[in-house]
């Protein structure tokens, strides 16, 4: 008998395997298009004022949302938490001259003041989540 992989892995797996496939873009992390992955980033900007608010994005892939709001000026106190090693070294790479912090952990028991400092919620908290019609979550 085949025991079930826990959903966290299943997850990570999926887009390790999306990475190695289609390298580190939209179509990594399940978008059929950038129009897609960019209209939830407008809806983001709807949420209120993000500038110098703390931020934090659960399931932030490559970090395109702090990229997204930078380019309009908003520097947001940045921790992206997501399940993917690959993501989170990539996000690590891309923003290093930042404040930005970046952590491979699983949303539903990340523990936001050990890793974040953050004394209660983070200002605003994101999950950009979209499914891939196979039963999958996908950033």
């Amino acid at each position: 008998m085949t025991r079930a992989l826990r959903p966290d892995f299943e997850t990570a797996r999926w887009y390790r395997d999306h990475v190695r496939r289609f390298g580190y873009g939209y179509k990594a992390l399940g978008y059929g298009r950038p129009a897609s992955q960019q209209k939830r980033y407008h809806a983001a900007l709807s949420l209120g004022a993000l500038h110098r608010r703390s931020l934090l994005d659960m399931g932030c892939g490559f970090g395109d949302l702090l990229a997204f709001l930078n380019a309009r000026g908003v520097q947001p106190r940045y921790t992206g938490v997501d399940l993917c090693a690959p993501m989170i070294e990539r996000c690590k790479r891309r923003f290093d001259r930042s404040d930005a912090q970046f952590v491979i952990g699983d949303a539903l028991g990340f523990k936001v003041k050990a890793v974040t400092g953050y004394e209660g919620n983070a200002d605003t908290t994101l999950a950009v989540i979209k499914g891939d019609g196979d039963g999958h979550i996908t950033g």
